[in-house]
């Protein structure tokens, strides 16, 4: 499927209290909060990567340089997105899928500094725990994939430093991540999954018997399936086919829910894109800000419980009971 690529992976820094601006890095500083957004594969370009850093600061009000969320000013959180680069490739889906070898590289750029000290001196394995506990990730379609290796040669890394099966799955369980419409779910650390029955480019077979409401809600290990009966993306959007898109789930100054652009890489006019998206996105925005206001009150050596799965399902819940039926079926 590879061969030599024309552009390499880049990962963006989204500059706070900017609206557009960014930096090219060469790594990602997780000492502090930390979002980072796994697009889909035709992130390509910088721009299109940016997006998946503009996204989640929409969910958290964090969008207008002298907007004050409800628990966090901008430059409280590092955000990132990586632009996967080009492949010269016959495939035309496959031309932006990162390598193995990338995706390898970029997993020590995100957790070295997270398991070893400046030193190299390992920290102990709640030190690193903790580390851990700063780091959020949001995914579109491949990026699910991605993060899913990555938590793979996590996975590799700490075994190598003497890490048990059990040590493990403790780590990685502090990671956060909400998946919409992820190709694969990655194992062990926490994942919150937009899923939607109308989505024809991955496989929900198994959510069609227990989705029994417009949205159905289902705890499975680390996992809170967010499931849609209905159309999540915009039914009017020209040209639709499915329901596989993550540019309309923003949330604008007015914490109206409406559309991103992910070609031009601008939000457009105000569009209304039915209730599941309004709630939905509604639902993703209190769970991630939840997850990063824990990560904000952490104290050195002792970690601020973060949201467990049935929190998180009694806040989607709660935001629900605000929705009618009609809303959701819209």
């Amino acid at each position: 499927m590879y061969r030599e690529k024309e552009e390499n992976y880049s990962i963006i820094k989204a500059i706070p209290g900017t609206l557009r601006a960014y930096d090219e890095v060469d790594n990602i500083d997780a000492s502090q909060p930390t979002i980072i957004g796994l697009g889909g594969n035709m992130t390509d370009s910088v721009q299109r990567a940016l997006g998946m850093c503009r996204i989640p600061k929409s969910w958290l009000g964090l969008m207008r340089p002298d907007k004050l969320s409800n628990f966090a000013r901008d430059g409280d959180i590092n955000t990132y997105s990586i632009n996967y680069g080009v492949s010269d490739s016959e495939d035309y889906l496959s031309s932006t899928y990162i390598s193995s070898e990338e995706i390898s590289d970029l997993t020590n750029k995100i957790f070295y500094n997270l398991i070893f000290k400046c030193d190299n001196e390992l920290f102990s394995l709640d030190e690193i725990k903790e580390n851990f506990s700063n780091l959020h990730f949001v995914t579109h379609c491949y990026g699910g994939y991605v993060l899913s290796r990555i938590v793979e040669y996590l996975a590799e890394l700490l075994t190598i430093i003497g890490a048990d099966f059990d040590t493990i799955k403790d780590c990685m369980k502090s990671i956060t991540a909400i998946n919409y419409a992820p190709m694969e779910i990655p194992q062990f650390i926490t994942n919150i999954n937009i899923l939607s029955l109308k989505d024809d480019l991955i496989d929900v077979t198994k959510y069609k018997d227990i989705c029994d409401s417009p949205i159905t809600l289902q705890v499975e290990d680390n996992n809170l399936n967010i499931i849609s009966k209905q159309i999540v993306s915009n039914p009017k959007e020209k040209g639709y086919i499915n329901d596989h898109n993550i540019k309309n789930l923003y949330r604008n100054a007015k914490w109206k829910c409406g559309f991103y652009d992910t070609t031009e890489g601008e939000f457009a006019d105000f569009v209304y894109p039915g209730g599941n998206a309004d709630c939905i996105s509604e639902i993703i925005s209190h769970i991630l800000g939840e997850n990063l206001a824990s990560s904000l009150r952490r104290q050195p050596g002792k970690i601020a419980p973060k949201p467990t799965i049935t929190d998180m399902q009694n806040i989607a819940y709660n935001i629900l009971s605000y929705f009618s039926e009609e809303d959701l079926t819209r």
